[in-house]
């Protein structure tokens, strides 16, 4: 009898139609290839206890679970937080991840990236295969800076506000895709000039 799969996508910005996601349809082609049977796909925001509900409930129904997004250095990355959750045990930082940030940042490093370096308390990493960065690996659960403090200290400011922030280390011009939500435009526009109020002049290279 084939093993089976199950795979997790976690991102609000799935879920609003702002990015297409390419991750699951490349893993149901891989895990076919390799005799794996994908039994279910979920979607869901980047909510730590949706995030701990469907990961306990996908361990537990398939043989292999995958998790998508949510493992960046921002105040929307809690995919980590709700694996180690549903798993019960406390979220750790890697010694070896924190050495591969460290090389990676340099000078740059920030507590807000070293969160980069977190995982459940025993996960295993996964490298090889041309990976920029190690998967993690917890039981049958294989998943994949400075700015967050402004984005929290905006959302406290601006609670109804919808936040997303996306890295992008290999893009020559800009680390990070900030995008910024509201029904209202007014509230929007309040909230846009307070948060480049307070970043740094440098820091901003586009708005649109």
């Amino acid at each position: 009898m084939p093993k089976t799969a199950g795979i997790i996508l976690v991102g609000n910005e799935i879920l609003s139609g702002k990015t297409v996601d390419a991750n699951a349809a490349y893993l149901c082609r891989e895990l076919r290839e390799l005799g794996v049977e994908v039994r279910r796909i979920a979607v869901i925001p980047d909510e730590v206890a949706l995030i701990a509900e469907e990961v306990a409930a996908f361990s537990k129904a398939f043989d292999l679970v995958f998790t998508s997004g949510g493992v960046g250095p921002t105040h929307d990355d809690v995919t980590i937080e709700g694996v180690a959750r549903a798993l019960g045990v406390p979220v750790v930082r890697h010694p070896e991840l924190v050495a591969l940030l460290e090389r990676y940042y340099r000078d740059k490093l920030t507590d807000a990236a070293l969160r980069m370096a977190e995982i459940p308390e025993g996960a295993e990493l996964i490298t090889g295969n041309g990976l920029r960065f190690p998967n993690v690996a917890m039981r049958n659960v294989i998943g994949e800076g400075t700015l967050a403090d402004y984005l929290n200290r905006l959302l406290d400011a601006f609670p109804l506000l919808l936040v997303g922030s996306y890295p992008e280390l290999s893009n020559p011009e800009y680390q990070v895709k900030v995008t910024l939500e509201s029904r209202d435009r007014g509230y929007l526009e309040q909230a846009l000039a307070e948060f480049l109020g307070r970043l740094p002049g440098d820091a901003v290279v586009k708005v649109t």
